[in-house]
């Protein structure tokens, strides 16, 4: 990274030209953009992590309240409902 930017540096007629390299070469000596990028996944996935229990824990709470709710929510047992209140 060093020797391109060295590169652009000497053949460029202003050292704007050469933003790109500078920014590869910083990159490549700090990882700040990677190390970034990588905690802003870590907070995605504790995020959805986190909704997904929440989500789950309201689930099973609601099942132990009416434990019809939870399996028609899931439709496992749906039609055996349907049959079951046709015949009362």
């Amino acid at each position: 990274m060093w020797q391109e930017f060295r590169k652009c540096y000497a053949q460029a007629e202003c050292p704007e030209d050469c933003t790109l390299q500078v920014e590869d070469y910083y990159e490549c000596l700090t990882r700040s953009k990677e190390i970034a990028r990588a905690q802003t996944i870590q907070r995605e996935y504790n995020r959805q992590r986190a909704a997904t229990k929440a989500e789950e824990e309201a689930l099973a709470q609601q099942s132990k309240q009416d434990p019809t709710s939870f399996m028609a929510r899931l439709k496992v047992l749906e039609e055996e409902l349907k049959r079951q209140q046709a015949k009362e």
